[in-house]
């Protein structure tokens, strides 16, 4: 699954499976879905679901998140606290 980017299905699920307060989900193309979700660890994890079904999905690539997606989960997050 994420091989590429050193990230095993363990991490992939720690982080598709915690706490849903942290998890931010984004629509993108072909109606996948982008999760920005935090490990253990504290570092972020970006997840690309993909639908298989009617209310389905399987994650495809997982892999660190970039610069800009750490940004727009800290803005998340803070609009969130407030």
């Amino acid at each position: 699954m994420s091989e590429r980017h050193g990230i095993t299905p363990e991490q992939v699920e720690e982080a598709c499976y915690g706490d849903s307060t942290l998890i931010k989900v984004e629509e993108t193309y072909k109606n996948r879905l982008l999760l920005l979700a935090p490990r253990d660890n504290g570092r972020l994890l970006a997840v690309v679901l993909v639908p298989e079904g009617e209310g389905v999905y399987y994650p495809v690539p997982a892999r660190p998140t970039n610069r800009q997606e750490r940004r727009r989960y800290a803005s998340w997050r803070a609009e969130r606290e407030t």
